[in-house]
């Protein structure tokens, strides 16, 4: 059922499997991890290879949330070198807030084969 935790967690961890399938099968070779505070916030994935850093919001919503995207953002402040920020959801439309590309799920698999 849409808009319940456990849409959530199960929306996650299938764009989790997508990123990792198409990691594998295109040998991408980014090594995936995430980051979890002490309070509980998380950064839900991170792809690095070589310098490169891409770091993944990952939401179920159909509405982009900015004030998740902030939130998110402060976070991935605290990475090291340069990075990518994506906040990935089921909003159809794209939009840039602050240094986070906000884009629909899909888009973000695309985008991610022909890295």
């Amino acid at each position: 059922m849409k808009n319940t935790f456990s849409y959530g967690l199960e929306f996650e961890t299938f764009m989790i499997n997508e990123i990792i399938k198409l990691n594998t099968y295109k040998e991408l070779d980014y090594r995936l991890s995430y980051l979890q505070t002490k309070n509980g916030s998380e950064i839900d994935l991170i792809l690095t290879r070589g310098k490169e850093t891409i770091a993944l919001e990952i939401k179920s919503s159909l509405k982009i949330d900015e004030k998740e995207v902030r939130a998110f953002e402060a976070m991935a402040k605290d990475l090291p070198g340069p990075k990518k920020l994506y906040y990935v959801s089921q909003d159809p439309h794209s939009v840039q807030l602050g240094q986070a590309h906000c884009i629909f799920w899909q888009q973000f698999l695309d985008i991610l084969e022909k890295l």
